[in-house]
Order: structure tokens, then C-alpha cells, then sequence
């Protein structure tokens, strides 16, 4: 996923040349420079840093994984340093930051009774004022993270599953998190119906179900 030099076929290890430019706030810079490590086939990751002429910086680490018939996923994490001002004055700030991104997905092929998820966006509120890669980064206010996990039992009933939920609201710097909400289910029955049965008599109609939640309502 990432682009590197000396261009070889295949994933290979490499420098990744930086761009530059310059921004009216911190000067002149060179951004997305540094090495990408190709790994194997199963994962890889890159290394990259922001100069700039003021005196900013920021870095990151990216990287996606993937095993055939098993998972895939990706992760990034990203730390700044932004400076507003000239450094040698003293009403200069400087503004640090991070952010941190997980996305994993699993193949319903290595585990066809249990499945686990992950969606993790999560970071101070002022990364993307100051660190927004597109327009529609700064109108962002609200971040939503979930890891969830579930299983069913074959030849039983019964079903599982566990979610852990986040919201983050950059505006009002709150972020609201749910303990782990734990749910145990069962299909529902039919006690009364007999398998040779040919009649719906309205006794065999009876059901049950049970659902045991443990957790946080909303």
C-alpha cells in the first residue's frame, strides 16, 4: 500500500522519498519522508516524518496485516508537535497531538462459530485541526470506536457476544466509553412440540427464550 524507492516488483524494503512545499503558518517542510520495511506476506510497515522550517514535526507508523483465510487488518498511529509562533518568542505555543487507527476483520472461514472486529478511532481533540489530511478531516467532531466479539455454540442454542463501544466529541472534549457489554441469548423453543407431531396443537405453539445482558443502557 505504500510507495517506495528503489522501485522494485514485489514487497521490498525501501526509502520513501519526502514531499515538500511550503505552509503559510509553518514554513517550508518536507512530509511523508522516511523507510518502508516490506516485511512478508503477511505484514509490512512504514516509518515517516513532517519537518518543518518553525521548528514542527510529526511522525508515524503505519502498517497492514493479512493471513490468508484467517484475518486482515490494519493499524496507524500518528504523533505531532505544532508550533504557532516563532519559537524564539515567548508567546509562542506548541500544540502536541496524536492519533491512533485499528481496523481488523476476521475470515468467517478460520472460525466459522466465532468472529472478532475491531474499529478503533481514537485521539486528542485537536489532531485534526492541526494535523487534517483532506477538508473533510477538520469538519470532523465525533469519533466512533467498537471491538466486538462473538460466538455461538453448535448443538446448542446458545450465542455470545461482547462489545466494548467509545464515542469522542472533539467539540466538547468528552469522550464516552460503555464497559464491556456482555450478552449471553438462546434460540428460541418449543418444549411442547413433538417431532412426529403432524398437528400445530396450540400447547406445541408454546415458546421460550432467554437473553442475559450485563452492561450499561444507554
Amino acid at each position: 500500500p505504500f510507495g517506495y524507492f528503489p522501485n522494485k516488483k514485489g514487497r521490498k524494503s525501501g526509502i520513501l522519498i519526502p514531499s515538500y512545499g511550503e505552509s503559510n503558518n509553518l514554513g517550508f517542510f518536507l512530509k511523508q519522508g522516511g523507510f518502508y520495511f516490506g516485511g512478508s506476506d503477511i505484514f509490512d510497515l512504514a516509518l515517516t516524518a513532517d519537518i518543518y522550517a518553525n521548528g514542527s514535526y510529526g511522525g508515524r507508523a503505519a502498517s497492514s496485516y493479512r493471513k490468508r483465510y484467517h484475518y486482515n487488518g490494519s493499524f496507524n498511529i500518528s504523533y505531532s508537535a505544532i508550533t504557532n509562533g516563532d519559537k524564539k518568542l515567548p508567546n509562542s505555543t506548541t500544540q502536541s497531538d496524536f492519533f491512533i487507527r485499528w481496523n481488523h476483520a476476521q475470515d468467517p472461514k478460520s472460525h466459522p462459530n466465532s468472529r472478532f472486529t475491531a474499529d478503533v478511532n481514537a485521539g486528542s481533540s485537536s489532531y485534526n485541526k492541526y494535523n487534517g489530511a483532506v477538508t473533510g478531516d477538520y469538519l470532523k467532531n465525533t469519533f466512533q470506536s467498537n471491538i466486538s466479539y462473538t460466538r455461538s455454540f453448535p448443538g446448542t442454542p446458545f450465542n455470545f457476544a461482547a462489545n466494548l463501544r467509545q464515542s469522542q466529541n472533539t467539540q466538547t472534549k468528552t469522550i464516552d466509553a460503555s464497559l464491556p457489554e456482555l450478552a449471553l441469548t438462546m434460540n428460541r423453543l418449543f418444549p411442547f412440540k413433538k417431532k412426529e407431531s403432524t398437528t400445530n396443537k396450540w400447547f406445541e405453539k408454546i415458546g421460550i427464550s432467554l437473553v442475559l445482558f450485563v452492561g450499561l443502557l444507554p
